[in-house]
């Protein structure tokens, strides 16, 4: 018996060791740390465990942003499920390493696919390894887009056989079909933006390159439109559940712009200029050029598709125009591989042509050369240089593990807590986190969590009312809208109390004007002999009361030590640009006599003083805080004219038992920041509770923690303490510390009435 040897070629050994770098620098990208970075790595695994949970239903997730209808396509969590299942390995492990997988089967994709579209040697490595260091295939990996690394592998391995001339008809036929099913099944996003590049292209494929070179194609366009079908068919039960699911979340706004602070988001921080997408124009129609020189003429499938591929994403990154808002620089990364192909082709064909002029030097000189070499040399320079950061498309090492670094979501301290949420908490316990950690606690701590995500990374209807929640419980406890102002209150802990806010057209959300603290609330006062200065922050809260009707509503925090009471109310009224604070002091006992109240108000902008009043006038974002003392006007000087801007306020009272004073504190919009200008509008604006136009005024919003987590049911809070104070809440008496290491803080609810 004879052992046939198998020959390898130079070439094959080149493009494995081009897969096997890819491989194995991936994974140390996603192995810079003990978890893999990417808060995504929470949303997946929640829905890893709510199919586990449910038996196999996937159109629901129990623990994402509190819960409810899933419209993420389950095709990446089934395989991750079965890899889980057959070598018992940790999920999070699994996740990264199938992702790790199909990002780096990318780069064969990129090989092949080149290999066959051009008749060149160099160009299918060249695309290989620009593939390997994309910089826009890492990142996904690295912020946890699995389910789109998958899809971004399966799209080029369908367009490779499209147009690939040996492939048998009755392959085609099953395999093409069983890939669309599965791209189908794994990413909604992708999905569509291979439908809007696959139809068109099969369309002019019927009328122009079938009717052209109707010899020259081994399988027909009808052939691909029956894969189609096919894998339609593949994917129909899948579809039969979502599609209903699809349009009841697009009836509430999903995509169509109908969720306001989902378009505005979108808007302000999601677009694309479209200066810098049409520079797509640019390797969109040279891949013509190209096509006439190797082929011999212009029009033919490859240079058809690779510019279909390139142009139909980068110009649906404007689909605002007609009323469609998704996250736009993901659109960006379904052109990639097409880019990386005709780069490829250029970089192949520049080293070449330089290669054969150098060549033609030589030969006049009367010296062997072998230009081979020269291109040789060329491709190895570029390659070389490519990973040292001299083209912005591709990644560098060093940078790639700092951007894994950026996305990293856990240490071993956060996941110990999540792992103690998992065996200490109630499996019905419903938590309340920041974006990435909350993220995490859903999928791997196995709880309802609402997550403080901001609104242009949220799709689903009922996520942003989750996420709102959220946010506002871990920022401050009271938030209080009228339409025009904006005030925010903790009452338990010292900073920021109240702020003021405006929001402008143009602002996802309001941006803050002015603000006190009750650190720099000061009272000076006698009691007996001794002299006494005390912040109102170091007198015991004894009570946080909220009232409201109609036409106002009232935050009053009273404060108390063995020598006064000291009360702050805040009191927003519907339909005015201003709120009016209240300070008021009563003594203990006859022997207390206060002497004078000291208040110091921050702002942020240019300061001015115009009559009896005083503000900021914040020149970027065009808008005005104003400070108008109402019962008796003290004496004012600026404190600092540094950042932060502040005024001091400074009353008299002249050994009173009991003090009133009342502030009104406004902001506005300017249309104008000349100085002349604002302080006409600050002589203008004059403080009333209440405006001519109540009526048609919008009602008063108020968000009060309390109430909202009755009404959500909210058992936990956890966050990590270096993004908020975990005073405010060991201060509240209605939160009680369960957990806390170096990292993670936690909270339980408690002490809260029916």
């Amino acid at each position: 018996m004879t052992i046939k040897k198998v020959k390898v070629s130079s070439e094959t050994v080149a493009v494995l060791t081009i897969f096997i770098f890819a491989i194995l620098h991936r994974f140390m990208l996603v192995a810079v740390d003990p978890y893999p970075p990417g808060p995504d790595l929470g949303l997946h695994n929640s829905i890893i465990n709510s199919i586990l949970a449910t038996n196999g239903e996937f159109t629901r997730n129990l623990y994402h942003m509190g819960g409810g209808a899933s419209l993420t396509h389950p095709g990446f969590h089934f395989f991750t499920i079965a890899i889980i299942k057959i070598t018992g390995i940790p999920d999070y492990i699994a996740q990264a390493a199938v992702a790790v997988l199909f990002s780096s089967i990318i780069v064969l994709c990129a090989y092949l696919f080149t290999k066959e579209a051009w008749p060149l040697f160099t160009a299918p490595l060249i695309a290989a390894f620009l593939a390997a260091i994309s910089k826009h295939d890492l990142d996904m990996l690295l912020w946890g887009g699995y389910p789109n690394v998958i899809a971004l592998a399966i799209i080029p391995s369908i367009f490779y056989l499209y147009i690939r001339k040996d492939s048998p008809k009755n392959t085609l036929l099953i395999v093409m079909p069983l890939l669309i099913g599965a791209l189908i099944f794994t990413h909604s996003l992708s999905a569509l933006m291979f439908m809007a590049i696959y139809l068109p292209f099969l369309l002019i494929d019927f009328l122009i390159l079938a009717r052209h070179n109707r010899q020259k194609l081994e399988n027909p366009p009808w052939v691909f439109l029956l894969a189609f079908i096919l894998g339609f068919a593949v994917a129909s039960p899948f579809l039969i559940k979502a599609v209903p699911a699809y349009l009841d979340n697009i009836k509430r706004g999903m995509f169509t712009g109908g969720i306001d602070e989902h378009k505005s988001a979108v808007l302000l921080t999601r677009i694309i200029p479209l200066e810098i997408i049409s520079l797509a124009l640019i390797p969109a129609f040279s891949i013509f050029i190209f096509s006439k020189k190797y082929k011999g003429h212009l029009l033919d499938r490859v240079s058809l598709l690779i510019s279909s591929w390139i142009l139909i994403p980068a110009f649906s990154t404007q689909s605002f125009m007609i009323g469609l808002y998704t996250d736009y620089y993901r659109l960006l990364y379904f052109l990639v591989f097409p880019v990386i192909t005709f780069l490829a082709l250029l970089i192949d064909h520049s080293f070449s042509f330089f290669a054969s002029k150098i060549a033609k030097v030589f030969e006049l000189l009367k010296i062997n050369f072998d230009a081979a070499i020269v291109h040789s040399a060329f491709t190895i320079i570029i390659l070389v240089l490519s990973i040292f950061n001299v083209f912005p498309f591709f990644a560098v090492a060093n940078t790639e593990f700092d951007v894994a670094k950026f996305y990293d979501v856990v240490s071993t301290s956060d996941f110990d807590a999540i792992n103690w949420i998992l065996l200490n908490t109630p499996k019905e316990a419903v938590f309340v986190s920041q974006h990435d950690y909350g993220w995490w606690i859903s999928g791997f701590g196995q709880r309802r969590t609402l997550s403080a995500t901001e609104p242009q990374f949220l799709i689903v209807p009922h996520e942003f009312q989750a996420a709102t929640v959220a946010k506002s419980i871990l920022e401050t406890n009271f938030i209080i809208k009228n339409g025009l102002i904006e005030i925010w209150e903790d009452g338990y802990v010292e900073r920021y109390n109240p702020i003021l806010m405006v929001k402008p057209e143009w602002a996802p959300s309001s941006i803050p004007v002015l603000f006190l603290n009750d650190s720099e609330v000061t009272v000076f006062y006698q009691c007996g002999e001794g002299q006494f200065i005390v912040d109102a922050s170091q007198l015991h809260v004894k009570s946080v009361e909220l009232k409201r009707n109609e036409n106002m509503t009232c935050i009053i925090i009273t404060r108390e030590n063995k020598h006064l009471v000291f009360k702050r109310s805040v009191n927003v009224f519907k339909g005015s640009n201003f709120a009016m604070l209240n300070f008021s002091f009563a003594v203990v006992d006859c022997s207390v006599k206060v002497e004078y109240l000291r208040l110091i108000i921050h702002g942020d902008g240019e300061l001015i003083s115009c009559g009896e009043s005083f503000g900021f006038l914040n020149r970027w974002d065009y808008l005005c805080g104003q400070i108008i003392p109402l019962n008796k006007f003290p004496r004012v000087r600026v404190l600092t004219s540094e950042s932060p801007k502040c005024f001091e306020l400074l009353y008299d009272v002249g050994g009173l038992q009991s003090v009133d004073v009342a502030v009104a504190v406004g902001g506005f919009k300017t249309e104008s920041t000349d100085l002349r200008y604002v302080q006409k509008l600050f002589l203008n604006m004059t403080f009333s509770p209440f405006n001519k136009g109540l009526n048609l005024s919008p009602p008063i919003n108020v968000f009060d923690y309390r109430d909202v987590i009755r009404e959500w049911n909210i058992s936990f809070i956890a966050f990590k303490r270096k993004d908020y104070p975990v005073k405010r809440f060991l201060n509240d008496p209605l939160f009680k510390l369960v957990f806390i290491n170096d990292n993670i803080a936690i909270f339980k609810v408690s002490g809260m009435g029916a």
